[in-house]
């Protein structure tokens, strides 16, 4: 557990951490509230096992990586009032892990930052959730089951928003947005402004209040699908296309 004992907020100096040592490989990393952690050199070892952000952490280089293949690797997640920021040369990977990593605070993915997924279960964006891709790329491949991004969650509730603003996003698997308020607002959305996503299957899928769930493209950006999917929509929800293409192998 991080407990700043060196009054440096580095991520690296072993004695902000209650073992007196930075995580290594098999050992969970754990950030709690009210925490400012900064990632400026890469780490020694190769890879630790999760991360449990309740603070805030910038990883400001390369080589942060996240691997649950090894021994009791805890749940990864961003609580609620958390941000992880990546930032130009930061550069994450999360891998191997089997649980879904849980999304309830913040994550940016900044100009120059790389964030990618691989071999690992699904993103899942809870209520509240926020990621923001802007100018940074952001890759998920070979995802566990059939959904790689889960915007929002089904039912009733204030759902979640994702943005990928001039960005290069790769998703291997489905998307679903899914999540609105009784009123029809707040509700889950992507919203694409510029740049590129490729992607699966696109859904809106909601059995109860998603009429104002949408995906909005805009400011030129191109959005390659394998298929769309909207279950419901009113006016302000389903397909908002402004200004893009949106290139779909179904309708």
């Amino acid at each position: 557990n991080w407990n700043n004992g060196a009054a440096d907020n580095d991520w690296n100096t072993a004695g902000n951490w209650d073992l007196l040592a930075a995580p290594g490989v098999g050992t969970n990393a754990v950030i709690g509230v009210g925490n400012t952690v900064n990632y400026n050199q890469p780490m020694v070892a190769a890879s630790f096992a999760g991360l449990n952000l309740s603070g805030s952490l910038a990883i400001n280089t390369n080589l942060f990586v996240v691997d649950g293949s090894s021994t009791n690797p805890t749940p990864s997640a961003v609580a609620t009032g958390a941000t992880l920021n990546i930032n130009t040369n930061g550069v994450t990977t999360i891998a191997n892990l089997t649980n879904t990593t849980t999304l309830t605070g913040t994550l940016n993915v900044n100009a120059g930052g790389l964030l990618t997924f691989t071999n690992s279960s699904q993103l899942a964006l809870a209520i509240g959730g926020v990621v923001n891709i802007s100018g940074g790329v952001f890759t998920m491949t070979n995802t566990i089951g059939t959904s790689s991004l889960n915007i929002g969650p089904n039912g009733r509730n204030n759902g979640a928003t994702a943005t990928f603003t001039s960005a290069v996003v790769n998703i291997d698997k489905q998307v679903n947005i899914s999540g609105g308020a009784s009123a029809g607002t707040p509700a889950s959305s992507l919203t694409v402004l510029g740049g590129t996503l490729n992607c699966g299957v696109l859904s809106i899928q909601n059995n109860t209040d998603d009429t104002a769930a949408r995906l909005i493209v805009d400011g030129g950006a191109v959005v390659n699908m394998a298929g769309f999917v909207s279950q419901r929509g009113g006016s302000g929800g389903g397909l908002l296309l402004s200004n893009g293409v949106v290139n779909t192998a179904n309708d």
